[in-house]
């Protein structure tokens, strides 16, 4: 009767250790950290979007151009509603990426070269993960041969179609709108 009880006592605590470490990795999602958000099944994690909103936090240019519209800087964050520009810029990206392959357009390297070359000049000092998602945006609006309105016109639709769901750490989605701040949505704010 010793004996069984450290053998029980082991199993006991390995079968814990499994369920802990099953529940981990079911939370964690995508390559070992928890999930952002996800559009049509794609997931994108909170390090890639935390690692994205450090560079811009810690950007002089990022924070000076925050305070020229009126929004709230801080010294180590950014606020609620560039947060979720930021997110709702990269669903942009996701799903005109998504309707690029869907209608079999190629982002060449001259629609990027363009894009990279026109983004560098309207972001002077930004970070350049932000500069390549604003790069990224220009190069597929570009090859899909869209002018702003049908730009708009197609982000409109794809908004209101796509299986979007944010982690409410960095707000919610809203069909015609994109991502909410976790302050909440501007009523007039329009889709798009």
């Amino acid at each position: 009767m010793k004996r069984r009880l450290p053998l029980i006592f082991v199993a006991a605590v390995t079968v814990i250790g499994v369920v802990v470490a099953v529940v981990a990795i079911v939370v964690a999602g995508v390559g070992g950290s928890a999930v952002a958000y996800t559009v049509n099944g794609t997931k994108v994690s909170q390090k890639t979007i935390d690692d994205q909103l450090d560079e811009l936090a810690a950007s002089k240019a990022a924070k000076q151009s925050a305070r020229q519209q009126g929004k709230a800087v801080s010294d180590s964050s950014v606020s609620p509603q560039i947060t979720a520009s930021v997110l709702t810029q990269r669903i942009a990206l996701d799903l005109l990426r998504d309707t690029a392959q869907r209608r079999k357009v190629a982002v060449s390297a001259a629609d990027r070269a363009a894009a990279l070359r026109s983004a560098r000049q309207q972001l002077p000092g930004l970070p350049a993960s932000y500069v390549r998602l604003q790069a990224d945006l220009g190069a597929h609006q570009r090859a899909l041969g869209l002018d702003q309105t049908g730009f708009s016109a197609l982000l409109g639709r794809a908004f209101r179609r796509a299986d979007v769901t944010v982690d409410p750490r960095y707000g919610r989605w809203n069909p015609r709108q994109g991502v909410c701040p976790t302050t909440g949505c501007a009523s007039s704010a329009a889709g798009g």
